[in-house]
C-alpha cells in the first residue's frame, strides 16, 4: 500500500525523503510529502505499463526507447497517488493514469514496436504477466524470474 514520506531538507539529509517525519540527522520536524508507491508498488507499475521486468540489462534500453513515448500525469504530479496533502488523510489512486504516473503520447503501435526493439535484444526481459493490484502490501520481487509478484496470488 503507498506510505506517507517526509522531505528531509536538512544538509545532512540532501533532500532525501523517508517514512519518518523526524530528520534521523538533525532531529527536525520535516516537511510532508504526501502518500507515494513503495518500491515494489514502483516496480510493478513499470512491469504493468512497459510489459518487461523492472530490473535487468536491459533497462537502459527499454528507458531509452519507452519513456519519451509516456506523458508525465499532470493530475497526480506523475506520483500516481492523490490525497489531500496533509499527514493521515486518506489516499486514492489517480483515475487519470490508473495509478502509473502517466499516459501514453504515442499509438499502441508504436510503443508495441518500441518494446519488440527491447525484446529483440533482450528476450528474457518479458514478463508472463503482471499483478492485478499493483498496490497490494503483499507484493514480493521472485528472485527467480525477475518479476514482481503478489504472494497472495502465487498461493492459488
Amino acid at each position: 500500500m503507498p506510505t506517507e514520506f517526509w522531505a528531509h531538507n536538512c544538509p545532512e539529509a540532501r533532500g532525501t525523503a523517508t517514512t519518518s517525519p523526524i530528520c534521523q540527522y538533525c532531529g527536525g520536524q520535516q516537511e510532508y510529502d504526501g502518500w507515494l508507491l513503495t518500491m515494489y508498488e514502483n516496480m510493478a507499475v513499470y512491469q504493468y505499463v512497459y510489459g518487461l521486468k523492472p530490473m535487468g540489462p536491459h533497462r537502459p534500453m527499454a528507458d531509452r526507447l519507452l519513456t519519451p513515448l509516456r506523458r508525465r500525469c499532470e493530475t497526480c504530479a506523475g506520483e500516481g497517488v492523490l490525497s489531500a496533502g496533509r499527514p493521515g488523510a486518506p489516499w486514492r489512486l489517480c483515475a487519470v493514469c490508473e495509478g502509473t504516473g502517466g499516459t501514453w503520447n504515442r499509438s499502441s503501435e508504436d510503443v508495441e514496436a518500441a518494446r519488440r526493439e527491447v525484446l529483440k535484444s533482450f528476450p528474457d526481459a518479458a514478463v508472463a504477466r503482471t499483478p492485478p493490484n499493483f498496490v497490494s502490501p503483499t507484493l514480493a520481487l521472485n528472485g527467480w524470474t525477475g518479476q514482481v509478484v503478489d504472494l497472495r496470488d502465487e498461493r492459488k
